[in-house]
């Protein structure tokens, strides 16, 4: 089968294959084609720089909302706590109503 399809390739001769002898450049046309790219590319290297520039500001602004939050969600979750610990050290005070010494020599005691 492989040697078959070898053959009727082979078979094609240089005479039936079709060459094109009247090429020719439109110099015109290429010359445009060069000045467009060089203008693109210039277009395109600043439209770059812009889009660097901007991405930059991106991050910082994505980078900053992560972390303001992050304190907010922090502060709203622990400061229910901070104020238990504050009135529950109010209720244990003595509030400067009892007798210092005598409370002093408690807990030296105790």
């Amino acid at each position: 089968m492989k040697f078959s399809l070898i053959a009727m390739l082979g078979a094609v001769t240089a005479e039936q294959v079709a060459v094109i002898h009247d090429i020719t450049f439109n110099k015109t046309g290429l010359d445009n084609a060069v000045k467009f790219a060089g203008v693109a590319g210039k277009v395109l290297a600043k439209q770059n720089q812009e889009n660097a520039v901007k991405n930059k500001e991106a991050l910082v602004d994505a980078y900053s909302t992560y972390v303001v939050e992050e304190h907010v969600g922090a502060s709203k979750n622990f400061t229910p706590l901070a104020k238990f610990h504050v009135e529950m050290a109010d209720a244990i005070t003595p509030h400067g109503k009892c007798n210092q010494q005598k409370a002093t020599e408690c807990v030296n005691t105790w």
